[in-house]
């Protein structure tokens, strides 16, 4: 899936300042004395950042599972075709029907075949349905949890920035202009990264692993 975001350029929130800086103009300016509004959401977008953490893990442990049965089918598919290398794959164009043609000859209806070969080759058919219904569905499935997946990794950078954005003051080292723009960047963040529509999606997503969950059979 797709790679780890990197630092979100607009959600830089606080500059280094130079070593000069830092030796002339840093206070020691501890948790205690914080704006407990800060406290407050720090804990509470680490709170959220710890959820989404687990969505992704769970994400990407699914993706997994379903490209190992999505192989599974195909290797089934693979020896069913095999064994019952007289009747005709449906649907076939271009190369592939020519190639069908050489294996199994022209296509036969149904009716014109005998009750034993209808028999087996309705099984076919439908054995083939199945599984070709069930990659359609590993393939949907797994464009939702791409797309969750960018959601997550987006909305983990960016909380991320955030809550770096306020270390220096939990760390006891800050300017007052530092600890002014830090308490504004977090609140800002919560706002940013929690608010209700954003809420509901990561609930979607939640539900999800449910649908895969109750789809599939591991």
């Amino acid at each position: 899936m797709g790679g780890h975001s990197g630092v979100s350029a607009n959600l830089v929130l606080l500059e280094s300042p130079s070593s000069p800086f830092l030796a002339q103009n840093i206070f020691a300016i501890g948790p205690v004395g914080v704006n407990p509004s800060f406290l407050v959401h720090r804990s509470r977008l680490t709170e959220h950042l710890g959820r989404l953490n687990i969505l992704c893990d769970e994400l990407s442990g699914l993706y997994s599972q379903l490209d190992q049965y999505k192989a599974r089918i195909e290797h089934q598919h693979r020896e069913l075709w095999k064994a019952n290398p007289d009747i005709r794959k449906k649907g076939l164009k271009g190369g592939s029907a020519r190639k069908q043609r050489k294996i199994a000859g022209k296509y036969v209806p149904m009716a014109q075949n005998t009750a034993a070969l209808q028999k087996r080759r309705r099984g076919v058919e439908k054995i083939d349905k199945y599984g070709r219904d069930r990659l359609e569905g590993i393939a949907a499935l797994k464009l939702m949890i791409e797309e969750a997946m960018r959601f997550i990794k987006d909305g983990q950078a960016k909380g991320n920035d955030v809550l770096a954005s306020g270390d220096l003051i939990l760390q006891g080292l800050a300017t007052p202009a530092e600890v002014r723009s830090a308490v504004s960047h977090v609140a800002a963040g919560v706002e940013q990264l929690m608010g209700e529509e954003l809420l509901e999606k990561v609930d979607d997503i939640g539900k999800i692993l449910t649908v895969i969950d109750n789809e599939f059979a591991w």
